[in-house]
């Protein structure tokens, strides 16, 4: 297990919102600088937490990879194991044709997980029997060889988390017939097109929980590395769930402020400090703390604090400490968060 150490590749910057505060263009090039820098952070962290943890896993039940597959190959070792959710990610060609790519079922194609190709559109399938089933569809990436999909289905048809190339699909789950939920049964992999070039399963009864959104986005990142696949990227969205979890857009404003913060302010504002802990801030924990009122940084004391918001009273105590700089630029970022907190 521990020759699969992850490559922490940084494919942070393909589809990524660059904020823009300032029209001046110096403005422009520091506000992309602190937007990727904590993009970059969040990633390291997320995959540091979470990448350890699911090589190790009791958990991982099948992955099969050009060569000599890395855990027992349940195709030919069927009934691996007991689950009614699991995960599953894949590595294929993107020019796969119609059909499905992987399936995972009870026998008989009934209680399946389904990942598919169906009318050019990328379907994943909580597949309970030919009549009766849900999915969410989503557009297939527009360029590249290859490309990743994850995943995730729980024991309920309204549990089904799909990425792909690393970004999350919001498309509303679709139903047809009645889908049922499904049961604590043995499974083994049903289908494996051809166009599969790396296929990894996560689940079993011990778990009790499938891959969150943040650590199908590291598996996808990790097996995109193992095999070249460029564009697999760390999902934005993520930022500022902890263990990436949520599955919202987090507020960009709350995401540069917070750059800016942890840059200037954390050195001595944590646990250990005596000047009050900005590790975390989230902006309910900002308001709550009197660091901030909210929609208001002219009567916010975080404000006053960056170098009397370089154009504030007098009175105000400068932050950074030490002759620590800090940009208008960066004094601008906290204000905008703290301007739009309702």
């Amino acid at each position: 297990m521990k020759k699969h150490l992850f490559k922490i590749s940084g494919l942070v910057g393909a589809g990524i919102l660059i904020l823009c505060f300032q029209n001046c263009s110096d403005m422009v090039v520091q506000d992309e600088v602190i937007y990727q820098s904590s993009l970059a952070e969040y990633q390291k962290d997320l995959d540091q937490k979470n990448l350890p943890s699911i090589l190790s896993s009791s958990g991982l039940a099948y992955w099969s990879k050009p060569g000599a597959p890395s855990y027992v190959d349940i195709v030919t070792s069927p009934n691996l194991f007991l689950a009614d959710k699991w995960s599953v990610v894949i590595a294929a060609d993107r020019s796969a044709p119609n059909g499905t790519l992987f399936g995972f079922n009870s026998g008989m194609n009934s209680e399946e997980g389904r990942i598919s190709i169906v009318g050019g559109k990328l379907r994943a399938y909580h597949f309970s029997d030919a009549s009766n089933y849900s999915y969410v569809e989503t557009n297939l990436p527009t360029t590249g060889t290859k490309m990743v999909i994850a995943a995730a289905f729980g024991a309920e048809p309204t549990q089904i988390t799909l990425l792909v190339n690393g970004v999350i699909q919001t498309a509303a789950i679709a139903k047809t017939g009645v889908p049922g939920t499904f049961s604590l049964l043995a499974k083994s992999v049903g289908t494996v097109s051809n166009s599969v070039i790396e296929s990894f399963v996560h689940g079993a009864p011990d778990t009790g929980v499938t891959l969150n959104a943040g650590q199908l986005n590291v598996m996808s990142r990790y097996i995109a590395t193992e095999n070249s696949i460029p564009n697999v990227i760390y999902d934005p969205t993520l930022m500022g769930s902890g263990d990436g979890s949520n599955t919202t857009v987090t507020d960009p404003l709350l995401v540069a402020a917070k750059a800016v913060i942890d840059a200037k302010c954390i050195s001595c504002h944590n646990s250990t400090g005596s000047g009050g802990n900005l590790t975390g801030l989230t902006s309910a924990k900002a308001v709550a703390g009197g660091w901030v009122v909210a929609g208001r940084p002219d009567q916010s004391k975080l404000y006053f604090r960056l170098k009397g918001s370089l154009s504030g009273p007098s009175d105000k105590r400068d932050m950074p400490a030490g002759g620590g700089s800090i940009s208008a630029a960066e004094v601008k970022a906290v204000a905008d968060w703290i301007s739009a907190i309702k």
